[in-house]
């Protein structure tokens, strides 16, 4: 039988020829007993358990079941063969320490896509029925193998009828206490890395269950016809395949092409004068003999000649079997704590072994070691962290010049992620050409160094595609990155792609046959898999095959959505060029609360406030009665969004829709592409009225606050009676910077939570809002007036009273807003008037409108501590009317300036006449 090396690179070494660590079971499947219950003699086990075959769950006949049976096994004459349903397991006790188990397998199902026939294993906690650990199917439908944690499907690639594969599981935890990612080899290469949603734990392998037909422990089986072979099982502390090294192995496995006689790995002339030799001679054993029928013929020659001058020499690039080559650089930092799963170096195994890439990881401690065999590599990738480990000592990356031009110019590919100033710098690169004169500018500056910062963002090359960059990790409370800096400075070369503000971020030049990249993305930052694959297309031009299928854009999937009716609403909601939002073309500026229930909406009504920001449905229709505007947030089903929307339509009150909050306040990943295609929809089935994503943490900002039509953010910031405000202004700014002043909805926080947040005074509640105000909110909201959770303490209590004095304030801040709004929504223009001592704590705006009088003045101290504030005054007038209890100011013309004291926590507001 020919087996083509293209379908198979697989090598199964004898369980006797390693000597290191333990190996817990072995089995070849040599002679031994053979029945449905049974010992199979050379198989054996060492120091835990008695290894034993046993039939279950065997519906009707059971004839084949489990029989031991000579099939030209995968390396010895005979393999277990499997048919029916849920036929054998192996008992072994009890394995904690296992890392690998492994096995080689021979699919014989019948040649349909009936998804019916189908053949499997699974690994237990106990016996068959018991907690599953992780399980493998062949899904005959799309002729793709299958692995399965706690329901989670990852595709490890095809698989081919009646031929051998092997199949490794390696646990990244040591033993089988799985931590809810296992990696898997096939025929011997990396296929992926398999995950579960949630941690998993099984607390030991004992029992391994070979079945075929329908996959459940239980319960009728759909057909008992799929069948298949099993062969050299292994469960140890060793690898148990690994792939073809060179020609040698090729020969010695006999699995070089049919047309090879001379076992060279090559199909040419010193074939076919073998064959030539041999023609029409008759007998057995003759290796001219391909088909074979014990005579040498026409049939012989029409497989060589299929095979001609082909090669399967794993070492030689130019053969259809070469596996190209890539060393990953990175960091060998070791992450403790929540983050243990971290592996930095490690995010781009699955990926580049997708693409064709055999990886190996190379320490930068190490360089070295393996700065002189980088020829040995197709492609270098440097990850974020390659500059300097803080477990290791700095390296000096200059000293890699010499050999990385020499790897370029000879045709190598090198791709730079994640360049920063500090840890991933690019200055060194002159050393390996000196027109590469780069800097570049710390664009992710203040976010932790060692993990990615959740930040998404849509880039394209200058191919097209639309490329969008998904969640990969969650950090707690980054500092809000420098959204204004960013990018690289280049010198020569071409630019593929830039920021918003035009500044470079993905940079190429050749050297010699090869050619270098540097980007300021990296994994979990805009360069996702398909934008990897998309350079990768770029540097080879219109020949190159994707393998990565990017999916329909977020235009295709909101094309398919159509309205389900036809109501009109009966409101149009905008947002004006001042940011503020229109109801009808008159502005409107909520102030409110969020979460509330039936019986508070007269209280809010009642008390000065017009909205209320509502995570559920409940109120969309009950808040309008009541005169207030509100949200409701958009179903997570995108198919419900039709029939919900349409709905919705005739409800004057509600005004905005919420698409919910950003990701890493979830504990499952949720890209953007998933936010846009739902806003997307909500957009074209029912335009009147904005969406907005509700963001807390500043590294999401980027990415999410351009989805929707407004940004909503929670700069929750107060900690005990000291805290600084001054985190509400940086994260409008934040959201402004990236969404050129638009529209931006604030929650403040009006609550107490033991483990974090303190309950705002009075002076801070004040404070909260007119820092706010001064720093661009056109929208604010109190976070809670009621809450339920028991972690947080609310304004309006179980027992219907108040917390105090907090409630009395708001209610206070309710009519003074009430006094100055036509100057926030009126507002013809708003100016920021700097504030020149003391240099940072205090916000101050001015207001102008058409009536009179025509400006306001708001400025406030952030801080605890009392502050004398110089302020310049950019108009031309002096008289003004101090509002409420704010204190005395003195206004100077001739200098354009402002005096005032502000005690911790104060406003001040003033209007002027022209």
């Amino acid at each position: 039988m020919k087996l083509r090396l293209l379908m198979v690179v697989a090598l199964s070494l004898l369980c006797s020829s390693w000597v290191l660590g333990e190996t817990v079971y072995s089995c070849d499947f040599e002679q031994g007993e053979q029945g449905l219950s049974f010992t199979v003699d050379p198989c054996w086990l060492a120091g835990q358990g008695t290894p034993a075959w046993s039939a279950g769950f065997l519906p009707g006949s059971t004839d084949g079941s489990g029989d031991v049976v000579d099939t030209a096994g995968f390396l010895s004459d005979q393999s277990l063969y499997l048919t029916g349903y849920h036929t054998n397991w192996l008992d072994l006790g009890e394995v904690t320490r296992a890392q690998w188990f492994a096995f080689a397998f021979k699919p014989n199902l019948p040649d349909s896509d009936d998804p019916n026939y189908s053949c499997w294993i699974g690994t237990t906690r106990g016996g068959p029925g018991d907690m599953t650990g992780i399980s493998m199917w062949l899904n005959n439908e799309t002729k793709r193998i299958m692995v399965r944690d706690n329901d989670v499907d990852a595709d490890m690639g095809p698989w081919t009828n009646h031929q051998w594969h092997t199949i490794a599981f390696y646990h990244q935890s040591g033993g089988f206490y799985f931590s809810g990612r296992f990696d898997v080899y096939v025929n011997g290469n990396y296929a992926g890395t398999a995950s579960s949603e949630s941690i998993h734990h099984y607390n030991g392998l004992g029992t391994i269950v070979f079945s075929s037909g329908h996959r459940s422990f239980y319960g009728t089986p759909y057909n008992t016809d799929g069948d298949w072979f099993i062969d050299s099982i292994y469960i140890g502390d060793e690898p148990r395949f690994q792939t073809l090294e060179d020609c040698e192995t090729v020969a010695v496995l006999g699995l070089n092409l049919a047309g090879d006689l001379s076992e060279d790995c090559y199909v040419n002339e010193v074939d076919l004068y073998t064959m030539g030799s041999d023609w029409l001679d008759t007998g057995s054993d003759m290796r001219s003999d391909i088909a074979p029928d014990d005579v040498v013929n026409l049939p012989d020659f029409a497989i060589l000649a299929n095979d001609w001058l082909r090669c399967a020499d794993p070492t030689d690039a130019d053969c259809g079997t070469y596996v190209k080559k890539a060393a990953v650089i990175g960091s060998e930092y070791i992450v403790t704590g929540e983050y243990a799963d971290y592996e930095p170096g490690a995010m781009w195994d699955n990926n580049l072994q997708y693409l064709g890439y055999e990886v190996t990881k190379l320490a930068s401690k190490n360089m070295a070691d393996w700065a002189d065999s980088l020829g040995q590599y197709d492609l270098v990738l440097f990850t974020a962290l390659y500059e300097a480990d803080p477990n290791a000592e700095l390296v000096n990356w200059s000293d890699l010049g010499d050999e990385l031009a020499d790897f370029i110019s000879e045709g190598g590919l090198v791709i730079m992620e994640g360049v920063r100033s500090n840890y991933a710098s690019v200055d060194w690169l002159t050393s390996v050409n000196a027109s590469w004169d780069l800097t570049v500018n710390d664009r992710l500056s203040g976010l932790p160094d060692w993990t990615d910062p959740c930040l998404m963002s849509l880039h394209s090359l200058p191919d097209g595609p639309e490329v969008v960059a998904y969640y990969t990790a969650r950090i707690p409370e980054p500092a809000a990155p420098d959204f204004a800096n960013g990018g690289i400075t280049v010198s020569g070369g071409t630019v593929l792609a830039t920021n918003r503000n035009d500044n470079t971020t993905i940079w190429t030049d050749t050297m010699g046959d090869g050619r270098i990249i540097v980007t300021t993305y990296f994994k979990g930052y805009a360069l996702d898999k398909y934008m990897f694959e998309n350079l990768l297309a770029w540097c080879e031009g219109a020949g190159y095959t994707p393998v990565f299928e990017e999916g329909p854009t977020v235009a295709e999937q909101v094309a398919t959505f159509e309205p389900a009716g036809s109501n009109t609403s009966p409101i149009t909601v905008t947002v004006n060029d001042d940011s503020i939002l229109e109801i009808d073309g008159s502005p409107f500026f909520p102030f409110g609360f969020y979460k509330v229930t039936y019986g508070s909406l007269s209280t809010v009504s009642t008390n000065g406030f017009n909205f209320t920001m509502n995570p559920t449905d409940i109120l969309d229709f009950s808040a309008w009665s009541f005169g207030l505007r509100t949200t409701y947030q958009m179903p997570w089903d995108t198919s419900m969004l039709p029939a919900r929307i349409n709905g919705d339509t005739v409800n004057a009150g509600l005004i905005i829709r919420d698409m919910g909050q950003q990701p890493s306040y979830w504990t499952t990943p949720v890209s953007n592409y998933f936010f846009r295609v739902r806003s997307g929809v909500a957009s074209n089935l029912d335009s009147d009225r904005p969406n907005f994503v509700v963001m807390r943490n500043p590294a999401s900002f980027e990415g999410y606050v351009e989805i929707g039509d407004m940004s909503t953010i929670e700069p929750f910031c107060i900690s005990d009676s000291t805290s600084s405000l001054a985190k509400i202004a940086d994260d409008i700014d934040a959201v402004e910077e990236i969404t050129y002043d638009g529209s931006v909805l604030v929650l403040l926080q009006a609550f107490y939570e033991a483990d974090e947040y303190s309950w705002p005074t009075s002076a801070q509640l004040r404070g909260e809002m007119y820092v706010a105000l001064a720093a661009g909110a056109n929208g604010i909201v109190w976070h809670a007036l009621e809450y339920f959770e028991p972690e947080y303490q609310t304004i309006k209590k179980l027992n219907g009273t108040y917390q105090e004095p907090q409630w009395t304030t708001l209610k206070e801040l309710a009519d003074e807003f009430a006094d100055i709004e036509s100057f926030i929504i009126g507002s013809d223009d708003t100016v920021t008037v700097s504030v020149l001592s003391p240099s940072s704590g205090v916000y101050a705006a001015v207001f102008t409108r058409t009536a009179s009088p025509e400006h306001l003045l708001v400025v406030v101290n952030s801080e605890s501590s009392s502050q004398s504030v110089t302020l310049s005054w950019p108009l031309d007038i002096s008289a003004n009317t101090a509002l409420w209890d704010s204190p005395a100011i003195s206004v100077d013309t001739v200098n354009d300036q402002i005096t005032l004291s502000l005690t911790g926590y104060q406003r001040g507001a003033y209007t002027f006449d022209e």
